[in-house]
């Protein structure tokens, strides 16, 4: 399976300074082995192109956030899986679940407001 929409823009939140990971993740090798719906998010398993990245100094990464002007929220955090598989999760509260969480981030109106970084 290719990644989809959301997984590509976790993926750039939580990755997007890693320039050889980005260039992996746009590769068309780049596949989705397995990608679960679970009670509050999902997560995917994802196996990059051998030899195109380096994951062996990659942290795990985490990004919150919260949708609209409500208390709803969450996170996505991914971890490297040997050398070359991310897996990656999506933990969503407030009632918010994952096909919901799709459509509010990726909408054409999703703007500053629509989506904020969480603040601490």
């Amino acid at each position: 399976m290719q990644l989809n929409g959301l997984e590509r823009f976790a993926l750039g939140k939580l990755i997007a300074h890693r320039p050889s990971i980005d260039e992996a993740l746009l590769s068309a090798a780049t596949r989705v082995l397995e990608r679960v719906r679970t009670p509050v998010g999902f997560y995917a398993l994802i196996e990059l192109p051998p030899g195109l990245c380096d994951l062996d100094h990659l942290p795990e990464c985490e990004w919150k956030f919260r949708v609209g002007l409500q208390k709803r929220g969450g996170f996505f955090v991914c971890w490297p899986v040997g050398d070359s598989r991310l897996c990656l999760e999506a933990v969503c509260d407030g009632g918010l679940d994952a096909p919901s969480l799709a459509t509010e981030l990726l909408s054409e109106g999703a703007g500053p407001e629509g989506l904020r970084e969480a603040t601490p």
